[in-house]
């Protein structure tokens, strides 16, 4: 499995609520919040 390189949001603030997107290899998009950084939605 890739490794997944995760990139802030620019809508995020400095807190610990951020939302971060990543692209996969085939050309989908995961996404995780900081707070859940273990949970990833597809």
């Amino acid at each position: 499995m890739h490794e997944l390189t995760w990139q802030k949001s620019t809508h995020s603030a400095e807190a610990a609520n951020c939302l971060y997107v990543a692209a996969t290899p085939t050309g989908t998009i995961r996404l995780r919040e900081s707070d859940e950084p273990h949970t990833i939605l597809t």
